[in-house]
């Protein structure tokens, strides 16, 4: 215990080293902020201890540095009439602000090897921050109405994240809200979707419904609108046609076969022995063990019941204004029903665990045509999900 104890605090001292080495290293990049967010992590707790003062000094030093740095292109910005600098003026006000509320907890801070209290200037910046966001709210807010009425959809949807911005930073600002629905509005592409049947074969009604409850297909695009019924004074940009062109059902088949099935099987442990009979011991003395093994057998009488159904269909894209495919995309599934059951003689230690668990012990109803379909679409739905989601409309 006594030896431990010097070698971890010259562990702690070699990571407190490291800490203020890395520290310095921002600083001389110019990452002061960086290095200002190291120095507080490190001085949580007690902050006047001799080995926290590398860190009291660093944390002025990097904060003096951040505050010069951020007010010399503040300055710039005031003097700059272009609005595009409204953002890095409100940034910039904001990264002061914050600066000094992340340090003015810790303060006073004192430098402990003389006493003597150290500066970290603070000025008010609240009245310059709140003209600022008007500003620059404003801005964007001009914009929007200046450009929604001839805006195309990605034009659109960028005037509307500018709009949500300013609805973070500033809620309730004029008409912000009306503006974000009217860029919602111009930005979201209208896709109709119709199912089309050339298969042959009659699809049920419930398979329509659930093809086309795009409630279930969790798509997460805010700017793609599927819809089935007309929307008033809605015209859609697209049409979604999902054609089901083949759908192929096998009969019920039933087949039957007899397994043989063998394995040794581990039922105990014996002294191991060497090749005239004599039992093998360690460097102890004591015999050494090894498994006992005995071979078991089984004869499986197998019954199997199959039915296969596969859906094959094309996901068509159309431009409304154009009248063409945009895109086609094709959709198959192949759905296998099957039911194994039957007798086991013998010893069920030599079948797998895996085998007996799919083992039923009789006959189950096949699954009818219209169930066999439905299943199948499922997985066609999940395929239909993964395009939805990749469309760029």
């Amino acid at each position: 215990m006594k030896k431990s104890l010097p070698i971890l605090l010259i562990i702690c001292w070699l990571f407190s080293a490291c800490g203020v080495k890395n520290t310095q290293r921002a600083i001389d990049d110019g990452n002061y902020d960086q290095a200002i967010n190291r120095a507080i992590d490190n001085l949580r707790g007690n902050k006047t201890t001799k080995r926290k003062r590398d860190y009291v000094l660093l944390l002025q030093h990097a904060y003096l540095k951040a505050v010069e740095e951020d007010e010399r292109q503040l300055d710039r910005s005031r003097a700059d009439t272009n609005p595009n600098v409204l953002q890095a003026r409100y940034d910039l006000l904001v990264n002061l602000r914050d600066r000094q509320d992340r340090i003015r907890p810790l303060l006073p801070l004192t430098d402990v090897k003389n006493g003597k209290k150290l500066s970290f200037p603070m000025k008010d910046y609240t009245r310059e921050l709140l003209g600022a966001r008007n500003q620059l709210s404003n801005h964007y807010v001009n914009q929007a109405r200046l450009q929604l009425p001839t805006a195309d959809k990605f034009a659109a949807r960028e005037i509307h994240q500018d709009l949500k911005y300013v609805d973070q930073i500033n809620p309730g600002y004029q008409d912000v809200n009306s503006l974000m629905e009217e860029a919602q509005r111009i930005g979201t592409t209208f896709i109709k979707a119709r199912i089309s049947n050339h298969s042959g074969q009659v699809i049920p009604q419930e398979l329509e419904q659930f093809m086309l409850n795009f409630s279930d297909y969790g798509l997460n695009d805010p700017w793609k609108q599927f819809y089935t019924d007309s929307l008033p004074g809605i015209s859609p940009d697209y049409l979604l046609d999902l054609d089901f062109t083949d759908i192929a059902l096998s009969p019920e088949r039933f087949s039957e076969r007899e397994i043989y099935k063998e394995k040794n099987i581990v039922v105990g442990k014996e002294n191991l022995k060497d090749k005239n009979g004599n039992v093998v011991k360690d460097s102890l003395g004591n015999p050494i063990k090894v498994d006992k093994t005995k071979l078991v057998r089984a004869r499986i009488y197998e019954n199997i019941q199959t039915k296969e159904a596969q859906v094959t269909a094309s996901v068509n894209m159309w431009n409304t204004q154009t009248n063409q495919v945009l895109e086609r995309f094709p959709l198959q599934n192949l759905f296998v029903f099957e039911h194994i059951y039957g007798t086991i003689e013998g010893d069920r230690r030599a079948i797998d665990d895996g085998y007996i668990r799919t083992f039923g012990p009789a006959a189950v109803p096949y699954p009818t045509d219209d169930q066999m379909i439905y299943d199948c679409a499922e997985e066609l739905k999940a395929d239909l999900k993964r395009i939805l989601n990749r469309l760029k409309v």
